[in-house]
């Protein structure tokens, strides 16, 4: 856990799920940041919060100071030569061989342009962490494929543990919740692509208003000028920072949730909303169709129709989709229990002796 955020999202929220599991069923200590809390009696291994993801520094030289002070921390790991480390993100150590690390998605490698620091690191760093490592856990079975293809490992040693969201407390959409607003979650990058919904803006715009969560930074800046340039002022509605609770009024309230990525390692907005009752309308790209199967519908980017056929689905396959068999079936597949036997499975496959420490 030691370069989780203190606020995590995305691979964040993935290690704390994670996380949790662990805790609950293995012996073990936790390496972990001075903002993360800890369950009672879980040993926390202190983990500089330089460390973390997303720290903010006051300067340049503290950015870089930041810098040197995490690929100190990962060349020299706080643990002894023969403890077994698992890492739920790609960040591992260069002290030890005896450890699993987790890869989200490449998308550096598809988009170098954007992603310069990430594409050097899956290049030139990942390849020898997967030399140094038991096995390589991967959230889906696309991104497995991926590994596959751009590393030299074998294919005996990259286990799917996907993400999970768990349903438990979670308040389903009821017909009067809804209002006529379309929802997009997580759009702080290009890949996620929200220039095609822009673009077919005449198909959903006399009826519905845009609402975009986390248009920060530069891609943010580009997405707002793109509304400037379109004259759709008034049907587009940034919000960059939003709690969790309105979070989830949001998802519950939204006609559908738009997610138009070209390529995503998992895709967790959509699982989110479905968890909620609300149609997903996503890009039709492999991972979308192997974690939302039968329980979203699915647009061929550049193709106006399909769009349009998906803005006329909202009322009848959104209506009906809290009550059905597919969106069952994918919260299902993902339940923290689901997924839990899948990470016990693959872990104790690559790491047998590991049994010992199960509670």
């Amino acid at each position: 856990m030691s370069s989780v955020a203190a606020h995590p999202t995305g691979l964040g929220s993935y290690a704390t799920r994670i996380c949790d599991h662990i805790v609950r069923h293995y012996a073990c200590s936790v390496l972990a940041p001075p903002h993360l809390a800890l369950p009672d009696g879980v040993e926390r291994i202190a983990v500089p919060g330089a460390v973390a993801i997303g720290k903010k520094a006051r300067s340049r030289f503290a950015h870089l100071l930041n810098l040197a002070r995490r690929q100190a921390f990962y060349l020299k790991g706080p643990f002894g030569k023969d403890d077994f480390v698992y890492s739920p993100t790609h960040h591992g150590f260069f002290n030890t061989k005896n450890q699993i690390v987790t890869i989200h998605d490449l998308i550096g490698l598809h988009y170098p342009e954007n992603f310069p620091r990430q594409t050097r690191f899956f290049r030139s760093v990942m390849p020898r962490l997967i030399a140094r490592s038991r096995a390589v856990f991967v959230v889906s079975e696309f991104t497995r494929r991926e590994v596959l293809q751009f590393f030299d490992v074998d294919a005996g040693k990259v286990f799917v543990v996907p993400n999970t969201f768990d349903c438990r407390g979670v308040q389903v959409a009821r017909a009067e919740d809804k209002r006529d607003f379309l929802l997009v979650v997580g759009c702080h990058l290009p890949h996620k692509n929200i220039e095609a919904i822009l673009d077919v803006a005449a198909l959903w715009s006399d009826r519905y208003v845009l609402k975009i969560v986390g248009a920060t930074g530069y891609y943010g800046d580009r997405i707002r000028a793109r509304v400037r340039d379109l004259r759709l002022d008034d049907k587009v509605e940034f919000l960059p920072f939003v709690a969790e609770a309105d979070l989830d009024l949001l998802y519950r309230q939204a006609a559908a949730l738009l997610y138009p990525s070209t390529i995503e390692g998992f895709g967790l907005p959509p699982l989110e909303a479905l968890a909620r009752g609300t149609l997903p309308i996503v890009s039709d790209i492999p991972v979308h169709r192997e974690v939302l199967g039968e329980a979203a519908v699915f647009v061929t980017l550049g193709d106006d129709a399909a769009w349009a056929s998906a803005f006329a689905a909202i009322g009848t396959q959104g209506a009906a989709l809290a009550g059905s068999a597919a969106r069952q079936d994918v919260l299902d597949r993902y339940s923290a229990e689901t997924v839990g036997r899948q990470f016990d499975a693959a872990l104790l496959s690559a790491v047998p002796d590991l049994r010992c420490l199960r509670r």
